[in-house]
């Protein structure tokens, strides 16, 4: 997932090019990434009335040729891709470690430059599989 990316959210494995073996080994349930409006305090834990979803995914959805489509009740503002066989059953994505990942672009981007310059909250519920590689990443934004 790391190769040439930017400006996306990370999930399964590590933005850096040079992280890319430290795939998490697991089932993500649930992923959602926020904007915030910077009214209130849309740090809280979701969902907060200051937040945007961006992405809110249950994995009820489809895949096909590693593009993920959404569910109707599912948001994704973006484009998601699923990378290096990261499989979809049962309402969740299974990661076998190394490359795998899904890769959240979003529509309006919090990192117009080199610099992060809007709000968000990025969240996942998870379940780690067997032992994981030392530095494993969960999210990674870049």
């Amino acid at each position: 997932m790391a190769a040439g990316l930017n400006k996306a959210f990370g999930l399964g494995n590590d933005v850096n090019a040079q992280g890319d073996d430290r795939g998490m080994v697991g089932m993500l349930h649930q992923v959602r990434v926020n904007g915030t409006d910077g009214a209130g305090d849309g740090y809280e834990l979701q969902p907060s009335p200051a937040a945007v979803d961006q992405l809110l995914l249950g994995f009820d959805g489809t895949a096909t040729g590693g593009v993920y489509a959404p569910a109707a009740a599912e948001v994704a503002a973006g484009t998601v891709t699923l990378n290096n066989g990261v499989s979809l059953a049962n309402s969740a994505l299974t990661f076998g470690g190394a490359t795998q990942s899904l890769v959240f672009t979003p529509a309006t981007n919090p990192m117009p430059n080199e610099d992060i310059e809007a709000g968000f909250v990025a969240e996942a519920e998870f379940t780690p599989i067997g032992s994981q590689r030392e530095l494993a990443t969960l999210i990674g934004v870049g």
